[in-house]
């Protein structure tokens, strides 16, 4: 069932395909507006019905104008929000792993646990457009494994001991994120 509805939604979803439709529909439209502007009586056709028809038609217009604008607004702004999340990621997975590498070479397994967490997220966030069926689950699984591995730390000094703990609090904080972008992911689609 849920394959025959994506595949029903990437036929109809074609741009080229919609943009052919909306062409065809125009021209015939077009076509028969001719030919009943032959077949109309005299009457029909006097300046003040001409005049009601280029009010209508400049309503039209307008809310069409209208309504293209909200969309393109509403558009903007979720692209926008999108942006912002990912730079909030990038962010927070850079500092992340920069504290992480100041520590030292025994937070090599938390950041490999990191670099493929963070992989699979991109892979949920981005799907290949070839794959079928797309994991759609939160990253709490790997935030805990990161979240163990940092609790496992031993910090020999105070420097390490303050990495360690900021390290823990970005952890928790880029979880809290991913959990937020995963969950609207899933609302989404």
């Amino acid at each position: 069932m849920l394959r025959s509805y994506q595949a029903c939604e990437q036929f109809f979803m074609n741009p080229p395909l919609i943009a052919a439709i909306a062409f065809a529909s125009i021209f015939l439209c077009s076509l028969i507006g001719m030919l009943l502007s032959k077949v109309i009586p005299d009457q029909h056709l006097t300046a003040g019905s001409k005049e009601s028809v280029q009010l209508g038609m400049g309503l039209v217009a307008t809310m069409t104008a209208l309504l293209l604008g909200l969309l393109i607004a509403s558009a903007k702004g979720t692209y926008d929000e999108q942006r912002s999340e990912v730079i909030k990621i990038a962010a927070q997975v850079a500092f992340l792993d920069r504290a992480l590498a100041t520590y030292g070479s025994e937070t090599m397994n938390s950041r490999t646990i990191l670099k493929h967490a963070l992989e699979k997220t991109i892979q949920r966030m981005w799907p290949n457009k070839g794959a079928t069926d797309t994991e759609v689950t939160t990253s709490l699984t790997e935030a805990r494994a990161l979240y163990d591995s940092l609790q496992q730390l031993s910090p020999r000094d105070d420097l390490q001991r303050s990495l360690k703990a900021e390290a823990l609090k970005d952890s928790v904080e880029l979880s809290k994120t991913l959990a937020f972008v995963g969950a609207e992911a899933c609302i989404d689609s």
